[in-house]
């Protein structure tokens, strides 16, 4: 199973996909070199090396030349920044056609925006959890789970 984790820091999401089965193959896209480096690390760090590679690239860039290239990916997980992911990037998604896309959001405003899109594109909203990481403050990340309709 190919995942790509897109927007992926230090990798701890597309790593503990791989920690969970022998049979997922990770491409993590991050931007930032520093984390893109820790990435690496983590992967060896966790005995996932083999299984995950981190290209340090945007990862709307990534994702169209990817699509455009007919690469397909099984999944795709996307943890944007709080405004969200790009046009280009999502109507890649759609190009793409992965059976499943995971989008973790820390804005539930852009992310609405964000899986109404998909949801034109072909996507249904599975399910939605709030995860509450900052306790005492108004910032709750959310997690949806999307899977192709069509």
């Amino acid at each position: 199973m190919r995942v790509l984790d897109a927007y992926c820091g230090t990798g701890t999401i597309g790593i503990c996909a791989a920690a969970g089965s022998n049979e997922v193959q990770v491409t993590g896209v991050e931007q930032v070199r520093g984390a893109v480096s820790c990435a690496k690390r983590n992967a060896a760090a966790n005995g996932v090396s083999d299984r995950c590679e981190f290209i340090r690239a945007d990862a709307t860039q990534y994702l169209v030349k990817a699509a455009k290239a007919g690469e397909h990916f099984d999944v795709i997980i996307m943890d944007p920044p709080r405004a969200g992911s790009t046009p280009e990037f999502l109507s890649a998604v759609a190009n793409i056609t992965p059976e499943r896309v995971v989008y973790v959001s820390c804005n539930a405003v852009t992310q609405a925006r964000d899986l109404e899109v998909l949801r034109t594109q072909g996507y249904r909203m599975e399910r939605l959890t709030p995860v509450d990481m900052f306790p005492h403050t108004k910032h709750v990340e959310t997690v949806a789970l999307l899977e192709r309709t069509r």
